[in-house]
């Protein structure tokens, strides 16, 4: 793709503000990976002033189009408030992109379930989905695991679970399980 081959500087020289230009044409043609890529642009201010607003926008019409990740950002903005918070479309948005197979979007799940953000709070849900995501890798979902079972929410307190679920996040990198790991072989 000529936007990701000007954006990284892949075979050509790296142009990001020409980058911008095929990735807004490829999006407005339908394309909704170029779709998502503008929205995460927005987002995250880079090549362009950060817009939450305009990264809704490029989400949503992803996300129309049926894209899992155009769902599971969009749903992220909906949850964290970046546009206007919507814990009940944030759900759906969640709820979507997993049946898309989406492992980030079953760990945004049991936190909505663990919360009661947009669905009514279920703590043997949570952790269903924590569990889905965490067997699939996710180094988030094992960490919130470990610390359902270090408190007991969902699951019958047990510090030598919490300390396995730890382990396996922090060997995926999750640095608050690097320190809850750490701080357990102290105790």
């Amino acid at each position: 793709d000529v936007a990701e081959c000007l954006a990284s500087g892949i075979g050509v020289k790296e142009n990001k503000e020409e980058a911008l230009l095929w990735y807004k044409k490829s999006a407005e043609n339908g394309h909704a990976p170029a779709q998502v890529t503008l929205g995460i642009l927005y987002e995250d201010g880079d090549i362009v002033p950060q817009s939450f607003t305009e990264a809704a926008k490029w989400y949503r019409i992803a996300a129309e189009q049926g894209d899992c990740a155009g769902r599971y950002n969009l749903g992220c903005l909906y949850l964290q408030g970046e546009v206007k918070k919507d814990y009940d479309r944030a759900f759906e948005m969640f709820t979507l992109s997993a049946k898309q197979d989406s492992v980030f979007a079953l760990n945004n799940l049991g936190y909505c379930y663990e919360y009661g953000y947009g669905t009514p709070q279920d703590m043997e849900m949570a952790v269903k989905y924590y569990l889905l995501a965490a067997n699939r890798g996710d180094k988030a979902a094992a960490f919130n695991l470990g610390e359902c079972y270090e408190l007991g929410k969902g699951v019958e307190k047990n510090s030598e679970k919490a300390l396995e679920w730890y382990r396996i996040a922090a060997e995926r990198g999750d640095e608050d399980a690097q320190k809850k790991v750490q701080n357990w072989k102290k105790q």
